[in-house]
Order: C-alpha cells, then structure tokens, then sequence
C-alpha cells in the first residue's frame, strides 16, 4: 500500500488525490480505500497545521484508541498493547509518504482564504415576452442564463447567483481561456528552472 500511495504524482492534491489513489489500490474495496485515504488526508494536514511530527500525532491517535478499548483480562491487555504497537507501526509508515506530505501542505496554502471556490453552474432558459394582450401568444422572447456559484465563506458553504446574456457568456469565456493561458505560461517557466508546479488536476 505505501509503495502504490507513494506513486502518485506529486503534483495532484484536492478532490482528486482521494480518487487518484483508490483508484490504484485495487485489493481494498473503493468505498474503504477512499475512506482510508480522506482519513490519511486529514491526519496530514492536522500534521501540517499544528506542526506536529509524524510519532507525535502516531502516539495521540494511538492513545485516543487505547481509551476507547475495553479491557476484561490481562491477555485482553497484552494483546490490546501488542494490537496497539501493530497500528502504529503501520500508521507511522503512512504518515511518511511524501506525496501524502506535499498533498496536505499544498490543500493548506489553498485554504488560506475566506471564500474559496466549490462548484459553478449556469442554467439557461427562455423568458417570453407578453403584449399588451397576454391572452395572444408572444411573440418575442428573451434568453436568460443563470451563473450559480458555490463557495465557502470561512468554513460555510454558501451560494450567490447572477443573471447572465451572451455577451457576459463571452467575456466570461475570454476570461477564462486568458487564465488558462497564463497557467500554462507560468508552468513552462516553472519547468524551466526545475521547479515543480502543484496541479489541481491529474495528468492523464
């Protein structure tokens, strides 16, 4: 499992980190292999966060455990210690991948705004315009688009939506190719003097 974790590439880290590396551990059913990974995810950014060292947040996970299992004998509680030496072992080995690693300090420096962008979507649709008389059929209409736009706001999922015509279409567009642009720009510098761009998007 470490050696498939420490194949991804480098530069993938957000939604697409989980996915990416379920993906390749193909003797662990999907659902648990994501829940494993997010679970890894979540370990190395509170890691990251409070600067922690990997042995450090091993012994408090491993102590937070120990409290929650129950003892009845004193081979419950050699086998319960040998369990416990076991978990850390292997969760001390997780903790050292350095895709893992780059994915938590990347997801951080990414966070550190108020509204951080979740998802958009635009919905089109026609908006007839009535005479004088609504009883005759129109004859003219309007097409409206709407951007909805999901973000968090510290922490908040929120949602804002504006009203759109072509012209906006367009210039959102141009907008957007412009960035796209700039992106591939800057990463070819980047590569130029060897330095690795983070990408929110796996190469395929």
């Amino acid at each position: 499992m470490i050696a498939t974790l420490a194949s991804i590439e480098p530069g993938v880290f957000g939604n697409d980190l989980p996915e990416s590396a379920a993906s390749r551990l193909d003797r662990i059913p999907k659902k648990d292999a994501l829940a494993l990974i997010e679970a890894l995810l979540a370990l190395y950014i509170i890691k990251a966060n409070n600067k922690k060292s990997a042995s450090e947040l091993v012994g408090e996970v491993a102590a937070n455990l120990a409290c929650d299992l129950e003892l009845k004998s004193d081979e419950d509680n050699r086998d319960k210690n040998e369990t416990l030496n076991r978990f850390k072992e292997r969760l001390l080995k997780l903790m050292s991948v350095p895709s893992l690693e780059l994915c938590a300090k990347a997801t951080g420096l990414q966070g550190e705004y108020d509204q951080i962008f979740v998802a958009a979507r635009i919905l089109t649709d026609i908006r007839p315009i009535f005479g004088n008389d609504i009883k005759d059929q129109p004859t003219n209409a309007l097409i409206v688009h709407n951007l909805k736009i999901e973000f968090l706001d510290s922490g908040v999922l929120k949602e804002i939506f504006f009203a759109l015509d072509g012209k906006d279409l367009i210039e959102l567009t141009e907008e957007a190719s412009r960035a796209g642009t700039k992106e591939e720009t800057l990463s070819k510098l980047l590569s130029g003097i060897k330095v690795q761009m983070i990408s929110t998007v796996e190469k395929g």
